[in-house]
């Protein structure tokens, strides 16, 4: 009789949880191809990395160098773009940011779309996303790629 009750408990209790969220998977467009690094051209989470050297005090979470990464993401694929374009581009960019924050954005921005065009120019890959994954020794940064010079 007893095992009945604990039965009907575990099935009340199985049907009354609400599903976990789970998180948008970033899924890639049908027939895209994937390909490793190309022999001879440099890592672009090495080039990546290099790139936010400047600003390396500014983390010291793993979340900060993300918020640093996709800033830097921002200001990479801006860089590659064109007068109007790029422009309308990093407004779509300000507006998902708070108000407050969007004065410190377009410095940091600015400053590294300099950057990407003084120091990295004849790279045009663009930056398609970028994971960071903590380990022991350190965060590990992995980047999403297109093919191109660099």
């Amino acid at each position: 009789m007893g095992s009945r009750k604990k039965k009907k408990k575990r099935d009340r209790k199985k049907r009354a949880r609400p599903p976990k969220p789970r998180l948008p998977q970033h899924r890639l467009p049908e027939g895209t191809v994937i390909v490793e690094t190309p022999a001879g051209t440099r890592k672009m989470s090495e080039v990546l990395l290099e790139f936010v050297e400047p600003y390396s005090d500014a983390w010291e979470t793993d979340e900060e160098l993300r918020k640093l990464l996709t800033l830097a993401l921002v200001a990479w694929n801006a860089a590659l773009m064109s007068g109007g374009v790029r422009d309308q581009f990093l407004q779509d960019m300000e507006t998902a940011m708070p108000p407050e924050a969007r004065p410190t954005m377009r410095a940091i921005v600015a400053g590294m779309i300099q950057r990407k065009l003084t120091h990295f120019a004849s790279n045009t890959r663009s930056i398609i996303d970028f994971q960071v994954t903590p380990t022991p020794e350190g965060p590990h940064v992995s980047v999403a790629s297109t093919l191109g010079s660099g």
